[in-house]
């Protein structure tokens, strides 16, 4: 008994890209018609090169 729009949680990566539930598969198409993106296939560092990037 709540929105159909509960699980619409995103974890922007930056500009285009955004990480969400596999299961959210409208979520999904209407983020792809809006130009954003995500990956097939990712892995987390644990240590990381380079300068600190703000994406806000």
């Amino acid at each position: 008994m709540c929105s159909n729009w509960i699980s619409m949680n995103v974890l922007s990566l930056d500009p285009q890209r955004v990480l969400v539930e596999k299961s959210e598969e409208p979520l999904i198409r209407s983020l792809e018609n809006w130009g954003f993106g995500g990956f097939h296939c990712c892995t987390a560092d644990v240590r990381r090169r380079g300068s600190l990037e703000s994406y806000f």
